[in-house]
């Protein structure tokens, strides 16, 4: 509770306090009674008033506070999307280097195949007929041995 506001009930409580006793030992007149009650209703009204205000000042704080949160949140849940984005997005250019180099492996690869059995089969072809007499000059040398 706000400190006017109970600051404003102990002044209502003593004036009560005094307007009764005085009302007892019949010290007011009627007009004397009728504005101390007047003046006890105008506080009651006020301290109505400030306790009204001091609460929608409490609901209007919790409106600011929770849209303040729910700002944070969405700006974080942004934020991490965009992380995700980024990182999906490195993972993808990686992916596709590496797709691209392994592309360029492959086709070196097929390209020295290609090369490779053209190669040996034009060793085979050049050599021809002297490939069969290598190879029996060798076992002639092994047998020597």
């Amino acid at each position: 509770m706000d400190e006017n506001i109970r600051k404003f009930l102990l002044d209502l409580k003593a004036l009560t306090e005094t307007r009764k006793e005085m009302q007892e030992k019949g010290l007011l007149t009627p007009f004397q009674l009728q504005h101390k009650l007047s003046m006890e209703e105008h506080m009651k009204n006020e301290i109505q008033n400030c306790m009204r205000r001091a609460q929608e000042e409490e609901e209007y704080r919790q409106q600011v506070e929770e849209r303040y949160e729910a700002r944070m949140k969405k700006e974080r849940e942004a934020m991490e999307m965009q992380s995700l984005a980024e990182n999906w997005s490195k993972e993808e250019s990686g992916h596709k280097e590496k797709g691209a180099i392994s592309e360029k492996k492959e086709t070196t690869r097929s390209k020295n195949k290609k090369n490779g059995k053209k190669n040996k089969k034009g060793k085979s072809e050049e050599s021809g007929s002297s490939g069969s007499e290598e190879v029996n000059e060798l076992n002639i040398e092994e047998l020597s041995l």
